[in-house]
């Protein structure tokens, strides 16, 4: 998990502590920071970047390469997003103010 907000980093470290999730890491920085840093590569990555902010394209072109093979990207934003390749969306949806979406590379 990255969170940038310290509150509700400390919230997640607290509540990852409670549930005993030894294999959950927490990284205390900006998410596309992180995404541009890291070399490791994940089957499912959820993301959830604050509504008002203008990153979702970067982190949409810089995620390409942190997914397995078949791996998964879900998406939650204030407006419903237009996936351009090598995105495809296999779903989509929304709750409330919520649009979400279901990633994969095509």
């Amino acid at each position: 998990m990255v969170e940038q907000n310290p509150a509700v980093f400390r919230t997640l470290q607290d509540n990852a502590k409670k549930l005993g999730c030894a294999n959950v890491f927490i990284e205390d920085q900006d998410g596309l920071k992180f995404a541009l840093h890291d070399a490791n590569r994940y089957d499912v990555i959820f993301l959830d970047p604050p509504f008002r902010s203008n990153c979702l394209p970067k982190l949409l072109e810089t995620l390409v390469q942190r997914l397995n093979e078949n791996g998964r990207l879900y998406v939650e934003s204030g407006a419903a997003i237009d996936a351009s390749p090598p995105w495809q969306i296999m779903r989509s949806g929304k709750a409330g103010q919520v649009h979400y979406h279901l990633l994969q590379i095509a």
